[in-house]
């Protein structure tokens, strides 16, 4: 890592970014050496240090009939209300970006706002709400 990038990321402590240097490059070496698959054990073995955690992980992760894993019902998305903006200091929890007063944004059954685009392309993956996990 170049000097630059371990002062922003590890301070000004020359001991600390040495230690944390290495082990960073040491766990990019391990994800470079494994063979590209669809197989999360590994990435998560490394993080977690333990093969059955990361199996247990891997599993959660791809969960086919978790409702979080399962995009929302097109007539469902098409009925949701648009909504005008009418306070300040709101964000949608999506993009992280303000919801500017006098904007139109979308508001789910739990009463959540978020910008159109962004709630539209969440519920294509997920039929639940991004900050209740609501369905």
């Amino acid at each position: 890592m170049s000097n630059l990038y371990t002062t922003i990321l590890f301070g000004d402590c020359d001991e600390f970014e040495s230690f944390l240097a290495e082990e960073v490059e040491g766990f990019v070496r391990q994800l470079a050496s494994h063979q590209p698959s669809h197989d999360l054990r590994f990435p998560l073995m490394v993080l977690m240090g333990d093969y059955d955690d990361a199996s247990t992980m891997e599993e959660l992760a791809t969960d086919e009939d978790d409702p979080q894993t399962q995009p929302a019902s097109a007539e469902f998305v098409e009925k949701l209300e648009t909504v005008r903006i009418q306070e300040s200091g709101l964000d949608c929890s999506i993009c992280l970006e303000q919801l500017s007063i006098g904007s139109e944004g979308k508001k789910l059954p739990c009463s959540h706002l978020y910008h159109g685009k962004c709630i539209d392309e969440w519920l294509k993956k997920s039929k639940t709400c991004p900050l209740c996990r609501a369905h």
